[in-house]
C-alpha cells in the first residue's frame, strides 16, 4: 500500500494521507500478480488490461522508485491506444508521480482527471474522480489551507466515494476528514468521524486486511488523546491480530510508537521504552526516516515522565540533528522542549539560549505569549549567577560589600529592562517601516495591473490586425492571383487543343502539371490563412480538418475531444484553433515528431489544451533565450485568452504543452 504524507510537526500530528491503489499486507504477492497479468499471451488478455495494470504498477512505485514509476506509466501510455476512460485517469498517475515534487503543476493533473472523468458515467470513474479530490486536498493541507481542505472533502471527495459504491475508499476519505479535526486537537469531532470511517470498512472487500489496519491505527491514536486508553488498547490489539503475520509490516512502525504512548499514559515507563525500542530497530531496518524520529519523540516524552531529564535530553539532541527538523513548526516544538529540558536539569544558561532561538522562530509564525517566559528564564539565570558570585564573596567581604553586591545587581537587572524596552521601540519601528513597504508593493502591484491591462489591449490589437491581415492576403491570392493562374490555365489549355500534336508535347504536358500545382496550393494557402470550416461549421469540425490536413504517413495524428461546444465567441475559437495549429505545425517542423497526440476539452470554466509528441524535445531552461516569432505569437495568444501554458520537454524525450484557457466570452 503505497501512501503519501507530509510530516509537517510530525511529532505531535499526522497529515492526512493520499489514496492509492491499496496493496494486500503481503506485497510480494501483490505484485507478482499484477507482473503476471503484463506477461500474458496477448490472445489470453487485451492491451487495456494490461494497461491498467501497467498503471497500477507505476503507482505502487511512485513513492518508491520513480524511474520505475516512469517506465511504467510509459508503458501503460502505449497500450492505452484510445480507451476513453484510459486517457482519463491518466493524468490521475502522472500527478501520483509529480506529487510533492511539484505541487501546481500535480494539482492541475488531478483536476484535469476530475474533468475528463466527469465525462463518464460509471463506479470506476467515481472511484479515481475521489481519489483524485482526495490527494488534490492533501495537497491543499500542505499549503495550509485547512478550511479549503474540509471543505473540498467533505463536498467533492465523499460524495464520489459515495457514488462509486466502494466502502473502502468511503471508509478512508472519513479518516482522513477525522485525521483534520484530530491534529487541531477537535478530538470529539474527530471520533465522529472516525467512527463513520471503521463502519465503512467493515462493510467492504479489505476488511481485516491493510486498509483496516491503517482505520484502526489512527483512530487508537485519537482515543489516546482522549484519554480512553483501554479502547485505544483494544484498537491497537485488533492492529495486531491483522499484521502480526508480517513482521516487516510498515504498519508495525506506527503500532509500536502507539503502543509506548498507551504505556506511557498508563505510567508503564519501562514497557514504553521496550515497545519504542522495538519500533527504533524496525524503522532503520525499513530506512524509515520519519518514523524514526517520531518514535524517538516519544521516548523522549517517557523519559521526561521517568525523571530520567538527561536521557530525555539525549534523545531530544538526536532528534535535532534530523531532516525532519528542517521545517520550521518542527524546529519550534523541538527548542520549545530543548529549553523546558535544560530548565529542568537546571542549567538556565542553555535553557535561556533554546528559548531565545523559540521566541525568534515563534515570531516568525506568528505565535505569541512567550516573551513573559524568556524573561522568567532570564531572570533565573541572572539570579543564578548572582548568587554563585555571592557565595564565592560571602566568606571574604563584609555585609557591606554584600549590600554593594546586590545594588550592582539590581542596576544591571534595571539595565536589563531597559535594554528589552529599547528592543520593543526597534520593533515598532521596523513594523512601522514594513508597512510602509508594503503599501509601496501594494502601490507597484496596482501600476503592474494597469500595464498587464494595457499590454492585453496591444495585444488584442495586433491579434486582431493579424487576422485582418490573413483575411486580405487570402483574397487577393484567391481573387488576384488565383484568377489570372486559372486564365492562363484556360487560354494554355485552348491552344493545345487547337493542335493534336501540341497535346503530345511532354514538355507541355509538365507544364500544365505543374500550373495545376500552383493552383491547388494556392487554394490550400488561401483556406489556411482563413478556417472557412470554423466559420461555417464552428470549432469542433475546423480542428478535425486541420488534424486532416497535418495528418499523414510520416506523421500520424490521435485527436481526442471532450465536451467541445460552439457557443465561444468567434474571436475566442479563432484564438483557439491559431494555437492549436502553431503547436502542431511546431512538433512537426521543429520537433520532427511521427507521433502526435492531441486532447480537447471543455467544461463551464475551461479549456483544456494538451499535445504530446514524440519529437527531438529541447532543454526547455532555453525558453527565456528563444526568439522565434512562432513562439511569441503562441505566448501572446495565451497571455491575451487569460490563459496557463505549461511546457514539459527535454531533449530526446519529447515534447508536452498543456493550456487551460479561461472561458468568459460567449456569443
Amino acid at each position: 500500500m503505497r501512501l503519501k504524507v507530509n510530516l509537517l510537526l510530525i511529532f505531535l500530528s499526522l497529515t492526512c494521507w493520499g489514496t492509492a491503489q491499496f496493496v494486500d499486507l503481503n506485497e510480494s504477492r501483490y505484485l507478482d500478480s499484477i507482473e503476471a497479468i503484463i506477461k500474458q499471451p496477448q490472445k489470453e488478455t487485451t492491451d487495456s488490461i494490461k494497461a491498467m495494470a501497467n498503471l497500477r504498477l507505476s503507482d505502487y512505485w511512485s513513492a518508491k522508485d520513480t524511474m520505475k514509476a516512469i517506465h511504467y506509466l510509459q508503458s501503460a501510455k502505449r497500450l492505452m491506444h484510445n480507451n476513453s476512460f484510459l486517457n482519463a485517469v491518466y493524468p490521475y498517475f502522472q500527478g501520483g508521480i509529480l506529487f510533492e515534487r511539484n505541487v501546481d503543476s500535480t494539482q492541475k493533473l488531478y483536476m484535469r482527471a476530475v474533468s475528463l472523468l466527469s465525462e463518464i458515467k460509471s463506479p470506476d470513474s467515481y472511484y479515481f474522480r475521489a481519489q483524485a479530490w482526495n490527494n488534490f486536498c492533501v495537497l491543499e493541507q500542505m499549503k495550509d489551507h485547512k478550511e479549503r481542505y474540509l471543505d473540498l472533502m467533505l463536498n467533492k471527495a465523499i460524495p464520489m466515494a459515495e457514488a462509486s459504491g466502494r466502502n473502502d475508499e468511503l471508509g478512508l476519505l472519513y479518516v482522513n476528514v477525522a485525521l483534520a479535526f484530530s491534529n487541531t486537537n477537535n478530538y470529539v469531532k474527530a471520533d465522529t468521524y472516525f467512527s463513520l470511517g471503521l463502519q465503512s470498512i467493515r462493510k467492504g472487500p479489505y476488511y481485516l486486511n491493510s486498509i483496516s489496519a491503517y482505520c484502526y491505527l489512527r483512530s487508537s491514536r485519537n482515543k489516546l488523546f482522549m484519554g480512553q486508553t483501554k479502547i485505544a488498547k483494544s484498537m491497537l490489539d485488533t492492529v495486531y491480530s491483522i499484521i502480526a503475520p508480517y513482521p516487516k509490516s510498515d504498519n508495525f512502525l506506527d503500532y509500536y510508537e502507539y503502543l509506548g504512548m498507551y504505556y506511557r499514559m498508563e505510567k508503564e515507563h519501562d514497557a514504553s521504552i521496550e515497545a519504542l525500542n522495538k519500533g527504533l530497530a524496525l524503522s532503520k531496518e525499513l530506512n524509515a526516516v520519519y518514523n524514526t524520529y517520531s518514535i524517538r519523540f516519544q521516548q523522549y516524552k517517557t523519559y521526561t515522565d521517568q525523571g530520567n531529564y538527561r536521557h530525555a535530553r539525549n534523545v531530544l539532541d538526536a532528534i535535532m540533528h534530523s531532516p525532519v527538523v528542517s521545517r520550521a513548526g518542527n524546529r519550534v516544538l523541538c527548542y520549545y522542549e530543548m529549553a523546558k529540558t535544560y530548565e529542568r536539569l537546571g542549567d538556565y544558561r542553555a535553557a535561556y539560549g533554546w528559548m531565545q532561538r523559540y521566541s525568534s522562530l515563534q515570531d516568525s509564525l506568528h505565535q505569541e505569549d512567550i516573551q513573559g517566559k524568556i524573561n522568567a528564564l532570564e531572570i533565573k539565570f541572572r539570579t543564578s549567577e548572582k548568587e554563585k558570585k555571592i557565595l564565592a564573596l560571602q566568606g571574604e567581604n563584609s555585609q557591606r560589600e554584600l549590600d554593594q553586591q546586590k545594588a550592582k545587581y539590581t542596576s544591571r537587572l534595571l539595565l536589563v529592562i531597559c535594554g528589552f524596552l529599547g528592543l520593543l521601540i526597534l520593533l515598532a519601528i521596523f513594523y512601522y517601516r514594513h508597512q510602509n513597504k508594503l503599501k509601496e508593493k501594494d502601490h507597484k502591484g496596482q501600476l503592474r495591473v494597469l500595464e498587464q491591462q494595457r499590454q492585453i489591449q496591444v495585444t488584442e490589437a495586433m491579434l486582431e490586425g493579424e487576422e485582418k491581415e490573413r483575411v486580405r492576403m487570402a483574397r487577393d491570392l484567391h481573387d488576384g492571383l488565383g484568377g489570372i493562374l486559372a486564365g492562363v490555365k484556360l487560354n494554355l489549355s485552348g491552344w493545345v487543343d487547337d493542335t493534336r500534336e501540341r497535346s503530345k508535347d511532354p514538355e507541355l504536358i509538365k507544364t500544365m502539371h505543374q500550373l495545376d500545382n500552383a493552383v491547388s496550393e494556392l487554394r490550400r494557402i488561401a483556406r489556411n490563412m482563413i478556417p472557412e470550416t470554423l466559420l461555417k461549421f464552428g470549432l469542433n469540425q475546423a480542428l478535425k480538418d486541420l488534424v486532416a490536413f497535418y495528418d499523414g504517413p510520416q506523421t500520424q495524428i490521435n485527436f481526442q475531444y471532450f465536451g467541445i461546444k460552439n457557443h465561444l465567441s468567434v474571436s475566442m475559437q479563432l484564438n483557439i484553433y491559431r494555437i492549436i495549429q502553431e503547436l502542431l505545425s511546431n512538433a512537426i517542423k521543429h520537433g520532427e515528431a511521427t507521433q502526435i497526440v492531441l486532447q480537447c476539452s471543455q467544461n463551464e470554466k475551461n479549456f483544456l489544451i494538451t499535445v504530446e509528441d514524440n519529437g527531438r524535445g529541447f532543454d526547455t531552461g532555453q525558453l527565456q533565450k528563444v526568439k522565434g516569432i512562432g513562439l511569441h505569437n503562441l505566448k501572446s495568444r495565451v497571455d491575451f485568452l487569460k490563459g496557463r501554458m505549461e511546457i514539459i520537454s527535454s531533449p530526446g524525450e519529447g515534447t508536452t504543452v498543456n493550456i487551460e484557457i479561461e472561458i468568459y466570452e460567449t456569443n
